[in-house]
């Protein structure tokens, strides 16, 4: 019974554990299904929402495409409107313009017409003047007595006369219009140039004379009975201006370099509180050794300033020497390192060789730092000394024919002239004297005077125009542009001032006539 009463209790434990357990499932289960209900139907409600909500931002849509596609056909109509207006106008005049071309062929017609109905009598009109002609012309030689063959000779004569001074006119007008755009594209390739060149212009306009501070250096540096002056003198091979006023020494000389030298003797002499004769001799000697060395340094600089190497140093130093060489108050050593430059640039805007034209600008007044020693010009002397040390033939003719004591060939030639004119022209570069202005003017004057025909000149923009007035019964319009050319030529050969000078020769003609009124 126990054992029953156990087994039944079992059953009845597991049974109600089982009940229990598919109860609480039964109830999850619904739980759960209400929950999913809930979800479908606020699912279904946005779903519906959306819908409802997205037809109407469709019909919006719809109705905003409707309103724009009408204001583009509205605009398309306008369009179309306009468009077929100019169409019709441009209808309208080419139907004007036809009438009226209609109206001058059927004129053109009248016309030809009318000189086809006409053309005989012409014909018949030109006959009876060459007739009337041919008995005029015998009148004529009767009542003058001249010979036809006489007079056709005369008139041909005339005529080719008159061909001639046509031609001439003609030659001259293209020459001028030739030169005229050749001196725009000079003025291009130039401006370019300069554009490239910024080194301003050297400040320095010759040496300067030594002033004392007191009257007592003066008298100590000049010495007793002026012998520290006498022996400077004759060691540098200079000469001393002595300005007791102004207790200043001038130093003058041909040789550039010797100049020099007794300028800084007396510029280290001055500042001594002792002088003798044995400390003059050391001061000159010191003032040799440092003016050799800066010598040796300018030659130097100005061929690393153009990045030319392998130059000798014979022509370095002569290069250094023409620091102490001026022109015009221009300064000879920075104007050949600017011709140099300048001339560079002139050989790369042509795509030459650009060392070339450097070297050649360089060395074009080398000649200057020598030509007190030797005869002859400047540029064959610098031409003979930069041939000696291995510098190219084509520099050297170059260097040689930039004054024309050879007549210029190559570019390289040209470009040298050209860049030592601009070098030289440059606004502060040169400057002269009065006494120097008048000569100029003068030997203008003179050589203007000395041709036939000149009756009046006039000297312009400070002696750079020169314009010639002659007598139009002796100078004809060939004898005039002639005359030009001679001018210019016995300038270029009798004048050396820096710069261009134009000359332009003004012939006047005159021509009356004197009628009688029929009564």
């Amino acid at each position: 019974m126990l054992l029953l009463f156990g087994s039944t209790g079992v059953f009845v434990t597991f049974t109600m554990f089982f009940l229990m357990d598919w109860f609480s499932k039964k109830q999850e289960m619904r739980r759960t299904k209400n929950t999913a209900d809930d979800i479908i139907k606020t699912a279904e409600d946005k779903a519906s929402f959306l819908q409802e909500q997205t037809q109407i931002q469709i019909r919006e849509y719809e109705m905003n495409l409707k309103g724009k596609n009408q204001d583009k056909l509205k605009d398309l109509q306008d369009q179309n409107r306009q468009a077929q207006s100019s169409l019709d106008k441009q209808n309208y005049k080419n139907q004007i313009l036809l009438q009226s071309m209609q109206k001058k062929v059927n004129r053109i017609k009248k016309q030809l017409k009318y000189f086809k109905i006409n053309y005989s009598p012409i014909k018949n009109t030109s006959h009876q003047q060459d007739q009337l002609r041919k008995e005029c012309l015998e009148k004529l030689k009767k009542l003058v007595n001249i010979d036809h063959l006489s007079l056709t000779k005369d008139i041909e004569e005339r005529e080719l006369q008159e061909s001639k001074s046509r031609g001439m006119r003609q030659a001259q007008y293209a020459l001028e219009v030739s030169q005229q755009d050749l001196e725009k594209q000079t003025q291009t390739i130039l401006e370019r140039v300069l554009n490239r060149f910024q080194k301003p212009c050297c400040l320095e306009r010759g040496i300067k004379p030594v002033v004392f501070r007191s009257e007592q250096a003066f008298n100590r540096t000049i010495g007793r009975d002026k012998c520290h002056l006498n022996f400077l003198e004759k060691t540098c091979g200079v000469d001393v201006i002595v300005d007791e006023e102004d207790f200043s020494l001038t130093v003058q000389g041909l040789d550039p370099v010797r100049r020099e030298w007794g300028r800084l003797s007396l510029s280290k002499l001055e500042k001594k509180k002792r002088i003798n004769s044995n400390i003059v001799s050391s001061v000159i000697q010191q003032a040799k050794r440092e003016l050799f060395q800066k010598i040796s340094r300018d030659g130097k600089r100005v061929c690393d300033s153009l990045k030319l190497h392998g130059i000798s140093p014979e022509i370095r130093n002569m290069m250094g020497a023409l620091r102490y060489r001026y022109s015009f108050a221009q300064n000879q050593h920075f104007h050949c390192e600017e011709v140099g430059y300048l001339c560079g640039l002139l050989q790369a805007e042509f795509n030459l060789e650009v060392n070339k034209g450097k070297k050649a600008g360089l060395f074009h007044d080398i000649g200057k730092a020598m030509d007190h020693a030797k005869s002859g010009g400047h540029a064959v002397i610098g031409a003979d000394f930069v041939q000696k040390y291995g510098i190219d033939e084509d520099v050297v003719y170059a260097v040689r024919a930039h004054h024309n004591d050879v007549p210029p060939q190559d570019n390289l030639d040209f470009f040298v002239i050209a860049a030592d004119a601009v070098s030289g022209s440059r606004p502060g570069a040169r400057r002269s004297t009065v006494d120097s202005y008048d000569q100029k003017l003068l030997s203008l004057e003179k050589i203007c005077k000395s041709f036939d025909g000149v009756q009046d000149l006039y000297i312009m923009n400070a002696g750079r125009e020169v314009r010639v007035i002659v007598n139009d019964k002796k100078v004809s319009d060939a004898k005039a542009l002639d005359l030009s050319k001679q001018i210019a030529q016995r300038i270029e050969e009798e004048c050396s001032y820096p710069g261009w000078i134009k000359v332009t020769v003004v012939r006047k003609l005159e021509v009356s006539q004197m009628s009688q009124a029929a009564h």
